[in-house]
């Protein structure tokens, strides 16, 4: 049940499957409304759902191994920065060093016979180096460091990061990885709430999986949906139809079937009414059976007309229970199990040849959606 409608196709021998199943189509859907687009397929959710707790471990092991490496590259990081503020600080050093000694080193002139700007520029020596002189001899640790602020907090933050990191690290795992298992267990939660759409999901893929055993001349054409405009008028029921739904349509040699796939257990058979999917078969075979002969009256079905007259389609509306039965029986409705209806379809008599098929075929899949 778990195979791909790709999968299921892959052999020459087997039938031709088109389109995905409509209760597949309706559950991506409903997930995606609820922001849920991490599934492409039945396939997708079944890997989900069996290793969604691994996938919760890996992503708490990847995220352990992401803060371990982060701790690593800033030890690496505080070591080249503390290596390079050493031996920035030491070539400061020396600088001032040699700026202390040339103050020390330093006589100012006699400003006597010495022009104005010379005298002015004088005093400014004077006081700058004076300055200077207190700087360096005062506030010698303040001249060193000054310059490498920047670097020394960047130490210090680095080292705040290492010790924090260390201290709480399973609280700091905890809170990066929060977000992301709410977001695995919304997904489960959703998954479980649609868990009558996921057992249909399973049941029409065990259908398509069967069907898709037919031989090569039979197509399956999966989530049938057609409009009426104006809608097919069923007298006897007094009805007006405007538009048909069927899980799916198999067109092959012996005719034109449609089936709807229920994915009932035993108890569910007891307490289900199958009136309602008999009815829906029923409605769908008439609106189809008028469409279609129609079509063929029109021409667009022209390898239906022959020199003897227009030739009539009949359908043959199928009940398919995947995983059991019932004995009861309705007019015009078969109803039979997986392991029977391939038997039921390959065994009727023989009512369209090849061109007949594949015109049929090509006249559904283009007038439906």
């Amino acid at each position: 049940m778990e195979d791909s409608i790709t999968d299921m196709n892959s052999s020459k021998e087997n039938s031709n499957i088109h389109r995905q199943v409509g209760s597949l189509t309706s559950l991506l859907e409903e997930l995606k409304g609820h922001d849920i687009n991490r599934f492409n397929s039945f396939e997708d959710m079944v890997y989900f759902k069996n290793n969604h707790k691994k996938e919760v471990e890996e992503h708490i092991e990847t995220e352990r191994q992401k803060l371990s490496d982060e701790i690593s590259s800033s030890i690496t990081s505080v070591k080249q920065q503390q290596s390079e503020f050493k031996n920035l600080v030491e070539e400061r050093r020396n600088l001032l060093s040699e700026e202390l000694l040339k103050i020390d080193s330093y006589s100012v002139e006699d400003d006597i016979n010495k022009s104005l700007f010379k005298r002015v520029l004088n005093q400014f020596l004077k006081r700058y180096y004076a300055y200077r002189k207190n700087r360096l001899t005062n506030h010698f640790d303040e001249e060193l460091y000054g310059p490498f602020k920047s670097i020394q907090r960047s130490i210090s933050k680095l080292n705040d990061f290492i010790l924090n990191s260390q201290t709480d690290f399973d609280k700091i795992i905890e809170k990066r990885t929060k977000e992301f298992i709410i977001e695995i267990n919304r997904t489960l939660d959703f998954l479980n709430e649609f868990n009558p759409l996921l057992i249909g999901v399973i049941g029409e893929l065990s259908a398509v999986k069967e069907l898709s055993r037919l031989p090569v001349s039979y197509h399956v054409i999966n989530d049938f949906k057609m409009f009426f405009n104006p809608p097919v008028y069923h007298k006897q029921e007094n009805d007006r139809i405007s538009s048909i739904q069927a899980d799916h349509i198999v067109v092959g040699p012996t005719g034109i079937y449609l089936i709807e796939t229920k994915n009932w257990s035993r108890e569910s058979v007891k307490n289900m009414d199958l009136f309602s999917p008999v009815k829906q078969l029923k409605r769908t075979g008439f609106a189809l059976f008028i469409y279609l002969n129609k079509l063929i009256q029109y021409g667009t079905l022209y390898e239906f007309n022959s020199g003897w007259g227009d030739q009539k389609l009949s359908l043959k509306n199928v009940l398919l229970m995947i995983n059991t039965s019932t004995s009861e029986q309705f007019q015009f409705v078969k109803i039979v199990t997986i392991s029977e209806v391939n038997r039921y379809i390959t065994k009727q008599p023989v009512v369209m040849n090849e061109k007949q098929v594949s015109n049929l075929v090509e006249v559904l899949l283009s007038d439906s959606f």
